[in-house]
């Protein structure tokens, strides 16, 4: 990828320029000078600095993602970073490299460098056959990975992001992927891929829905009944985002509204 400023990085991935420019005072990316002395980012600084962002939206304290990225600058290789997952163990965050854990045994795997666009750096081995299957459209990717679903969901979630690379605007390939992550209860990182195919496919209700579920999970209700009310606003006869938007707002002690969205949600179900 061509290098990127600051602007870019907060246009096309959401990173608040006050991230950007605190890691780059810290040093966790050191960025060349443009001709108008503006700062310009690497791919490899990008990974860096969207892990970072993605560690804040999960709740970690500054003080601990601090601590954590500098120890991966110190232990880790540079060339290493880009395809490594990195795991939460209870309150802790653990590196997985090679199926193993460098520390604590972890639960949830996130893929915080993938950014699932044509940058997207997939930590799977890629086998002989999948190489010479390169040339595959998006929906030969996909069709490959939903008959394989139920019985090799990994080998699906590969194929699954192939399709997205490939095209990047397939909300299809977005929606089953975040399915599949869901499912595993993985959900960081479903939040990265339910966030990027937003953004590519913001007029896809679905998408807007898996959102908000994994919003759910993180506790973040408002924001999950906002992916709700979006999903209900592209589509209004959307059953199951009516009965999510109800329970939420009965959580909330919305009464009047949790009411409303059962009743349309019962209508809609029979």
């Amino acid at each position: 990828m061509k290098s990127i400023t600051i602007a870019d990085l907060h246009r096309k991935y959401g990173l608040p320029r006050r991230i950007v420019t605190e890691l780059v005072k810290q040093g966790f990316v050191v960025p060349t000078r443009g001709k108008s002395r503006e700062y310009r980012f690497n791919f490899h600084d990008v990974v860096i600095l969207r892990m970072a962002h993605d560690l804040a939206e999960a709740g970690f304290s500054p003080k601990k993602t601090t601590r954590f990225l500098n120890q991966l600058r110190r232990d880790l290789p540079a060339s290493s970073v880009a395809g490594m997952r990195i795991s939460a163990a209870g309150k802790e965050l653990v590196v997985r490299e090679d199926g193993r854990l460098r520390s604590a045994n972890g639960q949830l795997v996130i893929e915080f460098a993938e950014a699932v666009n044509n940058d997207t750096v997939t930590s799977f081995p890629v086998s002989h056959k999948q190489i010479q299957g390169a040339d595959r459209s998006a929906g030969e990717w996909y069709n490959a990975a939903l008959s394989i679903e139920a019985s090799d969901p990994l080998k699906a979630i590969h194929l699954y992001r192939k399709a997205i690379e490939v095209g990047q605007r397939y909300a299809e390939a977005f929606i089953n992927l975040g399915c599949i992550l869901i499912e595993r209860e993985q959900y960081l990182e479903a939040f990265a891929v339910c966030q990027e195919g937003v953004l590519q496919c913001p007029d896809e209700p679905f998408l807007h829905f898996n959102l908000g579920v994994v919003y759910e999970e993180l506790k973040r209700f408002p924001d999950a009944l906002g992916c709700y009310n979006k999903a209900l606003h592209l589509d209004s006869k959307f059953a199951d985002a009516h009965y999510n938007a109800a329970r939420l707002h009965e959580t909330m002690g919305h009464s009047t509204a949790a009411i409303r969205h059962f009743n349309e949600y019962r209508r809609l179900a029979r």
